[in-house]
């Protein structure tokens, strides 16, 4: 007989694991870099910003793992780190403009 798989609860979520549940949501677009100017990204902002507050309301701070800044490259090899699309996307759960108690989440990993 085939044993079962027991379940371990999550503690965070990549962006993989967030196209394979929400195909028509992350599956067009690279979930590591999020930004809440682009258009593009605003069916995946919305859906990202419902499952913190689902979290939040019930005392989980939820937070995806590969989220990260854009990371370029210039023409002498020298890495530019572009924070900007991350604390757009970010900001709001940090500060508490995501949640309807105006409470940033406790942590973020």
């Amino acid at each position: 007989a085939a044993q079962a798989k027991s379940w371990r609860p999550r503690r965070s979520w990549d962006g993989r694991d967030l196209a394979k549940i929400y195909p028509r949501t992350f599956g067009a677009i690279n979930p590591q870099y999020l930004d809440r100017a682009s258009k593009a990204d605003q069916r995946a902002i919305a859906r990202l910003d419902a499952l913190v507050r689902a979290a939040q309301t019930r005392g989980v701070a939820l937070f995806v793992a590969n989220l990260e800044p854009q990371i370029s490259i210039n023409s002498v090899g020298r890495l530019r780190f572009d924070w900007g699309a991350y604390d757009r996307t970010m900001a709001p759960y940090m500060n508490g403009r995501a949640f309807p108690d105006g409470l940033p989440l406790v942590m973020l990993l």
